[in-house]
């Protein structure tokens, strides 16, 4: 059992927290914040090796980013995930066989004035040649009809399996218009996962 953790221990600046359950109780490991350009953790993991690896995002010259940081054992070895622009509605990280990494993410189009237009369920990944792919996942919502403009992918969960097959338990999304205020509804609960490089739906 690992509880991962953020915290500032007698006031000091922010530090990670690794607490190990060792049979008895908790034994605690500290580590300094990977990258002071972190807007937000995303999600953290425990390899292989029993480190943690947190996906996060970070401010980017234009949008959001999305970046991977690995404890070694000695420093964090940050990389960014290519292609992949995080949003408010929500992204999850895990890891999977070989310690590759997976994000599920919600993948906007915006107007200038920041209104939805559309929405679509991503999957980025490690491919076995260490570079990562994206994937659509769905772009369809035909089940929560809400009010208004019909969308998917919101506030998605991903995990991977012992097989290395991911699934995601994510929302279809419904957007209405009052006058220039948007508002963007969740509902009806999807379950996507992939089997010989095809995605199922329920």
């Amino acid at each position: 059992i690992h509880l991962i953790f953020r915290g500032r221990p007698g006031g000091s600046t922010t530090q990670w927290a690794d607490a190990v359950y060792n049979g008895t109780g908790f034994s605690v490991s500290l580590f300094a914040n990977p990258d002071a350009a972190m807007d937000a953790p995303i999600d953290v993991a425990i390899n292989g090796d029993g480190f943690p690896v947190i996906g996060y995002r970070k401010a980017g010259l234009e949008s959001g980013e999305a970046w991977i940081a690995t404890w070694n054992g000695n420093a964090w070895l940050k990389e960014q995930i290519p292609g992949v622009t995080p949003s408010d509605l929500g992204a999850s990280f895990a890891i999977g066989s070989y310690d590759r990494e997976g994000l599920a993410w919600a993948a906007l189009v915006e107007s200038d004035d920041g209104i939805l237009l559309s929405s679509s369920l991503k999957y980025t990944f490690r491919d076995t040649d260490n570079s990562f792919r994206t994937e659509t996942v769905t772009v369809e919502n035909d089940g929560y009809a809400g009010s208004g403009n019909r969308f998917t992918g919101g506030r998605p969960i991903l995990t991977i399996d012992g097989t290395g097959r991911p699934h995601i338990l994510y929302s279809d999304i419904a957007v209405g218009m009052d006058g220039q205020t948007q508002t963007v509804s969740h509902g009806q609960l999807r379950y996507a996962w992939r089997r010989v490089n095809l995605w199922n739906h329920l």
